[in-house]
C-alpha cells in the first residue's frame, strides 16, 4: 500500500503530464498484483490440516517462486518511483542549489531499492533452501526498513 500511496502522490504532483499520468496508472495496477499475491502466498503455504507443525507444506515450494516474482515486481516499482520525478525536477525553473535539494529529497528512496536488492538475494536463498529461517528473518528486517523509509 505504501507504493500505491506514493504513486497517488506522484499523480497529484505530476498528473498534469499525460504520459506520466498514464504510466502511473499502469504501474499502480502492476503494484496491486503484490496485494493479491501476498495473501495468496499465505493461504497456499499454510499448514495442512492434520500435519505436524514442523512439517513443510509441499505447496510452499511453489510460493517461493511467487515470492521471487513479488521481489522482482517490488524492485521494478521502486526503481520507477525513484526515477520518475528526476527529469521533471531537472526541468523546473529553480536555482541549481534548490533543484538539487529537491532531487535529494526524492532520492532518499534509494534506501528502499537497496533493501529490495538485499531481499532479492535472500529470497533466492530461501528458494534454494540454503538457510530458510535466516533468509526469512533478513527478508522481514528489510521489509521493516522499507516501511520506515520516506
Amino acid at each position: 500500500m505504501g507504493k500505491i500511496a506514493l504513486l497517488a502522490l506522484y499523480l497529484k504532483l505530476f498528473g498534469h503530464i499525460n504520459k506520466v499520468r498514464w504510466s502511473i496508472y499502469a504501474v499502480s495496477i502492476f503494484a496491486l498484483t503484490i496485494l493479491v499475491m501476498t495473501p495468496l502466498d499465505a493461504i497456499l503455504c499454510g499448514r495442512v490440516q492434520g500435519q505436524d507443525w514442523g512439517m513443510v507444506n509441499p505447496e510452499c515450494y511453489r510460493t517461493f517462486a511467487y515470492g521471487l516474482a513479488q521481489g522482482i515486481t517490488s524492485l521494478l516499482i521502486d526503481l520507477y518511483i525513484i526515477f520518475l520525478p528526476i527529469p521533471i525536477i531537472m526541468g523546473l525553473n529553480l536555482a541549481r542549489r534548490k533543484k538539487y535539494g529537491v532531487l535529494i529529497i526524492f532520492l532518499t528512496g534509494i534506501v528502499a531499492v537497496v533493501a529490495d536488492g538485499i531481499v532479492m538475494k535472500f529470497r533466492v536463498d530461501l528458494y534454494l533452501a540454503k538457510d530458510p529461517p535466516w533468509a526469512g528473518f533478513i527478508i522481514t528486517l528489510c521489509r521493516y526498513v522499507k516501511i520506515l523509509t520516506p
